[in-house]
């Protein structure tokens, strides 16, 4: 029996279509994907400024919102400290008493620099009067012993003469007398003389020790003004707290206002460094995480720009971290972590959206949506998986 052509030309399609099917089922592929959530962040991090956790104010705000900061310069200031009914704390209390205290000091250290120098005049003034006085002394003293030198030797002289009764005795007691008088003399001289030298001595020795003993008194009044400088740094630090920029950057989300009460748990601005590339952070739960890997494309919808108008941007995964975060981990993230995921970064093949025709720059903070590709497989082995798990399980 010979077939109809019209047999065989159906034959013939459904051989074509049956081959066609197995050509697409070996060849396709299906990649079950998941969506992850994430934002946008400098590559450098986001610096976020808190307060401690003492109760305070902020006193004062030295930037605006926008503004760019060079390293060091000052952001803000609090103060801290116990607020009393009539407005002043007690910390300003006590930096008024320490200032008082350290100009009553510096002033006693003024007086006492003066007293000093005064004291030195007087004791110069003093032992140049001693030295006068030595001088002239020991002029007397020269003289006085060369009366009794002479009172001495009329004596002797008289003595022969009286033992050969060429002098009376009444006559030689009385040289006798002279001559006792001006040894008198002589010695009340010398003796005047030791006081003398040793005046000039002490006030020799009172004046060469006098830098030292005025340096000491100097020394305790700076002391002094030390530790109440001291206690004032310490009171200021306290009491008042500068914060300053500690890099580069722009500032943003500036929540800090003259008068705002602090709170620990609220950063008060956000330190973007400047000229940082934005990354794109993904919170990749441990359930879609096995097959991760870097350099892996990612499909990426943004929040704030629809995608069904702007359409998919595209991602590379630049590193996945090592280890898990559990939910309350990650405090800076702008979504909420509720299961164990995985911090991945990844590389926006754009830092800017065209919207309308307009390049719109992307800004840290905006959040989007990713899907993440699990697994890659052909349609033929996404068919027969049912199939193969039986198999396998048997």
């Amino acid at each position: 029996m010979t077939p109809r052509p019209s047999h065989m030309g159906i034959t013939a399609i459904l051989l074509l279509w049956i081959v066609c099917l197995g050509v697409y089922l070996t060849t396709g592929s299906y990649a079950r994907k998941a969506t992850v959530e994430g934002w946008l962040e400098p590559s450098h991090g986001v610096l976020r400024l808190y307060a401690d956790s003492r109760k305070g104010r902020i006193s004062q705000v030295y930037v605006s919102e926008g503004q760019k900061v060079l390293k060091g310069e000052p952001l803000l200031s609090i103060e801290y400290g116990v607020q009393q009914p009539q407005g002043e704390t007690v910390e300003l209390k006590l930096q008024q008493e320490l200032l008082a205290k350290k100009q009553r000091i510096t002033d006693s250290l003024t007086r006492t620099i003066t007293i000093h120098k005064n004291s030195h005049v007087q004791l110069v003034k003093q032992l140049e009067h001693a030295q006068t006085d030595a001088d002239s002394i020991r002029h007397i003293l020269a003289i006085s012993h060369q009366q009794w030198q002479l009172a001495h030797n009329h004596f002797t002289s008289l003595e022969v003469l009286r033992d050969a009764g060429h002098v009376s005795n009444a006559d030689f007691d009385s040289y006798k007398l002279e001559l006792l008088s001006s040894q008198q003399q002589w010695k009340q001289a010398e003796r005047n003389n030791l006081k003398s030298e040793a005046e000039v001595s002490r006030l020799t020795y009172e004046i060469a020790g006098l830098p030292e003993i005025q340096a000491n008194e100097r020394t305790a009044h700076e002391n002094q003004l030390s530790d109440i400088n001291q206690q004032l740094l310490t009171l200021n630090r306290d009491r008042q707290r500068i914060l300053y920029a500690t890099q580069n950057g722009v500032v943003s989300s500036l929540q800090a206002s003259t008068g705002l009460m602090v709170d620990q748990n609220r950063p008060l601005l956000s330190l973007l460094p400047e000229n940082s590339p934005i990354e794109a952070r993904l919170l990749v739960p441990v359930r879609a995480a096995g097959f991760i890997a870097s350099g892996q494309q990612l499909a990426i919808r943004y929040d704030a720009f629809p995608y069904q108008k702007f359409g998919l941007q595209e991602g590379q995964i630049t590193s996945i971290s090592e280890t898990i975060l559990l939910p309350g981990e990650w405090a800076n993230a702008p979504l909420t972590v509720s299961e164990p995921a995985y911090l991945v970064t990844a590389r926006v093949s754009s830092d800017a959206i065209i919207a309308y025709g307009n390049p719109v720059m992307l800004k840290a903070g905006m959040t989007f949506s990713a899907d993440v590709a699990l697994s890659q497989r052909s349609l033929l082995e996404w068919i027969l998986e049912p199939l193969l798990s039986v198999t396998k399980r048997l």
